[in-house]
């Protein structure tokens, strides 16, 4: 996907999300710079635990359970089965 797709994307996310929050009853304060901080700061702590050689051990494994729960999550289309339940439900409400 070309670069300027995804920054396009981005925007239009962006924007939908910030009309949504302007009526949001519970405003985070400095909304979204410290979304933005706690990522940063989450991904520094990754980083320190791969140094760590006491703490690498349970971040290959944290990694490694993601990965097969994702697996699972499309092998078994988990996903889709719900989106169809609710495509269903949603017919059914159509007809009532």
């Amino acid at each position: 996907m070309p670069a300027a797709w995804k920054a396009f994307c981005l925007r239009c996310v962006w924007w939908q999300w910030g009309k949504e929050m302007d009526a949001h009853p519970f405003k985070s304060p400095l909304f979204p710079l410290s979304n933005y901080f706690t990522i940063v700061f989450l991904c520094l702590v990754l980083v320190g635990m791969w140094f760590n050689s006491d703490t690498r051990g349970g971040l290959i494994a944290g990694a490694a359970f993601c990965v097969i729960v994702t697996i699972f999550y499309h092998v078994l289309g988990i996903g889709k089965r719900q989106a169809a339940q609710q495509s269903e439900r949603d017919i059914d409400a159509a007809e009532k």
